[in-house]
C-alpha cells in the first residue's frame, strides 16, 4: 500500500523531524584500495539479541555501493568536540581527505575504520537490507563495541550541533 501525501504533509513531515535530536556518526567502511564514509544520523539499535543497528543511507552516496559489495561497515558516535571531523565528512572532501587525521585507524581485525576517542564504535556485518524511498536501510549485526567512558555526544537537532547540558542530564 502506497502512502499518498500531500505537499503540506512532506513539510510538516521535514519540520518535525527537524525537531529529532540525533548523535552525529560516522558509517565507513573499507574496500582492498581506501576508506569510504559518510555522516549519518539515521543510526539506531535494532535488537539486543542479535546485537544489531538500523543504518539509512541515500543510495546516492560514494559509501553506499562499497557497503553493499563489501559486506561490512563501522559506525562511530562522536563527541561534542569532533565537530570538525562531521564537517570534514560532511563536505565535498575526497574520501582519502576525510580519512586524512592521524585519529583514524584501522581497526585490524575487521578491516574498518575507527577513530581514536570517539563516543563509541560499532563493527558491524551487513545482516540484511532493503530500500525504501531514496534510501537503503542496512541492518548490521554488531561484531565488537569499543566504548569510551565518558558521555559527552555530538547532537544534531532543527538544522544545527547540539550538546548534551550537563545540568539537565543529571536531574533524571
Amino acid at each position: 500500500m502506497e502512502a499518498i501525501q500531500n505537499e503540506a504533509c512532506v513539510v510538516d513531515f521535514a519540520k518535525a523531524m527537524r525537531r529529532l535530536a540525533s548523535t552525529v556518526c560516522v558509517v565507513a567502511t573499507h574496500d582492498d584500495v581506501q576508506p569510504y564514509g559518510m555522516v549519518a544520523t539515521a543510526v539506531t539499535s535494532l535488537s539486543a539479541t542479535p546485537a544489531s543497528l538500523l543504518v539509512c543511507i541515500n543510495k546516492d552516496a560514494s559509501s553506499h555501493p562499497v557497503i553493499e559489495r563489501v559486506g561490512r561497515f563501522s559506525v562511530t558516535l562522536l563527541r561534542k568536540d569532533q565537530r570538525h571531523i562531521s564537517d570534514r565528512f560532511g563536505s565535498r572532501y575526497s574520501q582519502a581527505e576525510r580519512f586524512a587525521s592521524s585519529q583514524w585507524k584501522m581497526s585490524m581485525r575487521w578491516t574498518l575504520p575507527c577513530l581514536e576517542n570517539a563516543q563509541a564504535t560499532f563493527f558491524c556485518s551487513l545482516a540484511r537490507q532493503f530500500e525504501h524511498g531514496t534510501h537503503t536501510v542496512f541492518v548490521g549485526d554488531v561484531l565488537q563495541t569499543v566504548v569510551n567512558d565518558e558521555v559527552d555526544p555530538l547532537l544534531y537537532a532543527d538544522g544545527a550541533y547540539r550538546c548534551l547540558d550537563s545540568v539537565q542530564a543529571h536531574l533524571t
